[in-house]
This record gives C-alpha cells, structure tokens and sequence, in this order.
C-alpha cells in the first residue's frame, strides 16, 4: 500500500525495489530527518505537561543517526553511570542503557518498526513503546519492593561482624588436614 506522501506508479515490485531508495519518501531517510525537530518539540511540550520528568534528555540521545553498520537509524543510548554489577570479570559496560532503533529498510516492503533497545550488560532486549511501557510500570513496581528489601537488609545487617583471623586460620588448617588424611586413605 503507497503512502498518501506519495503514490507508487503500477510497476513490477522487483523495478520499485531497485529505485526505492534513489527516491526521496515518506517515511525514508528525509522522513526521519523531518521528525526530529517534530520529536523534540513533542519532547518539550510534554516536559511542560509533565513536570516530574524534568530531566530531559540532550538532542543527541533524541536525535536519529543512521548507522550504516545496523542498516537502521539509531538515537545515542542513554545510560547509567553504574557499569557492569556481575561478579565476573569486570567489563566498561553500562548496568543498564536503552535507545530507539527506527529500521525502515525498504519500507515500502517491510514497513518501518521503531523499537526501543533496552540493554543490561551484554543482553539486549527489542522493546515496542507498549512493551517498554510495561516494563516501566514493573521496573516501578520492584524498585519499591527492592527499596523495601534494602531496608530490611539494612536493619538485619547491624547485627554483622567480622570473625576471628586466628580461629579461620585454625579451621583452614583443620580442613586442609581433613582433605590430607581423604586423599591418603584413598590412596
């Protein structure tokens, strides 16, 4: 189905393919272009409208590059300052980041799907507005239970201490003769 931006003339499917992105279109990469002072103004005018999402964010984490690597159009992600939490080798990744991809390849064809990408360390979850909306609401819902949590572990950490360097080292000595004596009656 065309676009009411612009009427396909009755050609074989093979022949549009071949030109379609020799010809300017919309959405294609002149639409995308369009859509960004469109986005940022949409940006501003629901900060205005929702004052508890004062932190905007910069046009270039709004702004819509293509990335010819990804064959897509990408914003540059935002993310936390926390890097990699895992207990394995440390990486210089961010705990958790997330852009919009726009892939619009031959639209005419396949059609144009925005995403948001939501990465946590080096897993990547595609994300549709809905989806990612409904993650929101849950990412809500645990960081209240997970600040409960927090509390409680708080309170019962006061009762923590450190043990005693003379009695582990006795115990580590202990166990050490414990796995002697195994491997010597096995022997």
């Amino acid at each position: 189905m065309a676009h009411t931006a612009e009427i396909v003339p009755a050609v074989p499917l093979g022949e549009q393919l071949a030109d379609a992105d020799a010809r300017t279109r919309t959405p294609g990469l002149a639409g995308i272009a369009a859509l960004v002072p469109t986005a940022v103004a949409a940006l501003a005018e629901r900060a205005r409208q929702h004052p508890e999402h004062e932190q905007q964010l910069p046009t270039p984490e709004i702004a819509l590059t293509y990335d010819d690597g990804l064959g897509a159009h990408r914003t540059a992600p935002i993310e936390t300052a926390a890097r990699e939490i895992t207990d394995g080798p440390a990486e210089n990744v961010p705990w958790l980041a997330a852009e919009i991809v726009v892939t619009n390849y031959r639209s005419q064809a396949y059609g144009r799907h925005t995403q948001l990408w939501l990465h946590n360390n080096r897993d990547t979850a595609e994300l549709t507005v809905d989806q990612a909306r409904a993650q929101v609401r849950e990412a809500r819902a645990f960081l209240d239970r997970f600040e409960a949590l927090i509390d409680h572990a708080e309170t019962i950490a006061a009762g923590d201490y450190e043990g005693d360097p003379e009695i582990a080292a006795a115990d580590r000595e202990a166990e050490e003769r414990r796995i002697a004596a195994v491997i010597a009656g096995r022997a």
